[in-house]
């Protein structure tokens, strides 16, 4: 029988998406041709996945296996946001040309190969990653790999997937949960303003901890240390502006505390390995579905 170590995935595709409203009658009753993974980077509502209703929200992972059906249905003004990977998980060179979905009956000779893992039938649908900031980097790397379109590229991505599931697979044995660090996290994830601007000690000191307690179990349970955690989340809210906005990268470095351009585009190339506006340009918005 297989194992995730054995694996070797194949990327058919990679999407960034915005789930419109309007759109939800038509992300109902889908059936996937191959192996689909999602993150929700923003948003909340509900996936049905063979009958049985998912909550989710932002920070969820979501594993959905071939010919299973299910429908995405998100609400204003909370609507979804989603980085999609479509792939098959056993054979390294499949044809190109699969479909990713279908609305009617399937075709079963364009299902990916399907072979039974233990190891991943058995993780959960639906996995909260709010609290393993590494493994949504992950899955936000793996996308970014695909999408710059170079093959050693698309390789790579292929490699940090079957590395991401392989984390997954052990998320139950290794969580060391931590209530008053997984309360500060919820804040942090949600926006806290005075959290944002905060320093480490003040994290520390808002836990009731002392600073090498906090950051011992602060790492313990989200896997980075506080520093870096501080910086992931600079340069997501800049990515996100990069995103979402038409905002000069001058302005957007600057609303961020950077006082100059130079240092703001090191410091995000060095953390996203491309130049932010490359990263702007990778991300541009299509009004298509993912299918």
């Amino acid at each position: 029988m297989p194992r995730l170590s054995t694996m070797t995935p194949f990327i058919y595709a990679g999407h960034y998406y915005l789930f419109p409203k309007e759109r939800n009658a038509g992300e109902r009753d889908r059936t996937g041709y191959c192996y689909a993974f999602h993150y929700i980077a923003e948003g909340r509502g509900v996936i049905t996945i063979a009958g049985k209703p998912y909550p989710v929200r932002k920070g969820d992972f979501i594993r959905i296996p071939p010919l299973e059906l299910h429908t995405f249905d998100t609400q204003e003004p909370h609507l979804f946001v989603t980085y999609n990977i479509y792939c098959d998980l056993w054979n390294p060179a499949p044809g190109k040309d699969n479909p990713l979905v279908t609305y009617h009956q399937v075709d079963p000779g364009q299902l990916v190969r399907m072979l039974p893992c233990p190891e991943l039938d058995e993780m959960p649908v639906v996995l909260p990653l709010r609290h393993h900031p590494m493994l949504s980097e992950m899955f936000v790397r793996t996308y970014d790999l695909y999408a710059a379109g170079q093959s050693e590229g698309i390789k790579l991505a292929g490699l940090y997937l079957q590395a991401l599931l392989l984390e997954l697979s052990l998320l139950p044995k290794q969580t060391s949960f931590d209530p008053r660090i997984a309360s500060l996290s919820e804040r942090l994830e949600k926006g806290d303003p005075d959290l944002q601007v905060a320093s480490v000690a003040d994290w520390a000191a808002d836990c009731g901890l002392r600073n090498t307690q906090f950051s011992t179990l602060f790492k313990r349970m989200t896997g980075m240390a506080p520093q870096a955690y501080k910086t992931r989340m600079k340069m997501r809210k800049a990515a996100a502006a990069l995103i979402e906005s038409t905002r000069s990268i001058s302005d957007i470095a600057a609303s961020h505390g950077y006082s100059t351009i130079h240092h703001f585009s090191r410091q995000f190339s060095a953390y996203y390995g491309v130049s932010p506006s490359a990263y702007r340009g990778r991300y541009i918005r299509k009004e298509m579905a993912p299918d």
